[in-house]
């Protein structure tokens, strides 16, 4: 009880100090206070690890190593967006259309939509198909901004299990 005790009064007396850390790095508020709860979680997890003397620091570690972590995620995402930009580009300029195989990618895409739960599917429809950003989706179907990110992750690899040839 008293473990329990400690690590509130950890987090209460730390969060606003914590959140002005988090937000030099990753600028967004909601993401700053997932990050912040994410880390929370997790040092609540790893208590009986933790030693008492190295909380504060270790909280700090983990909010620093989440935001780096968003940051490389966002930005493996933009590359990735990108490169697939660019070849959409350069084969719709190089390649003859095959109506089959787009009729097969369509299906495909359409049967994977149909496997997601409603939350997910609907997320990723004003995300890929509405062009919305993640805080628009968010704001619209009020929840979280990682909310969003986690059924948009959960939904790609779905999408990429069963785009593979053996998937």
């Amino acid at each position: 009880m008293a473990i329990e005790r400690e690590y509130e009064l950890l987090f209460k007396n730390n969060f606003d100090s914590l959140y002005y850390y988090a937000k030099q790095i990753v600028k967004d508020d909601e993401l700053c206070r997932d990050i912040i709860s994410d880390a929370f979680e997790i040092a609540w997890a790893k208590r009986d690890v933790t030693e008492p003397s190295r909380r504060l620091s270790f909280f700090y570690r983990m909010v620093h190593n989440r935001c780096v972590d968003h940051i490389r995620k966002e930005a493996a995402r933009n590359r990735y967006a990108e490169f697939y930009r660019k070849m959409n580009m350069a084969g719709i300029a190089n390649a003859e259309y095959d109506a089959d195989t787009d009729i097969r990618k369509q299906q495909l895409v359409n049967e994977v939509m149909e496997e997601l739960p409603s939350t997910t599917r609907t997320i990723i429809e004003r995300f890929f198909r509405n062009n919305r950003h993640y805080a628009e989706v968010a704001e619209e179907l009020g929840i979280s901004l990682s909310s969003v990110k986690k059924h948009v992750a959960k939904a790609l690899i779905l999408f990429r299990t069963r785009w593979r040839p053996d998937g």
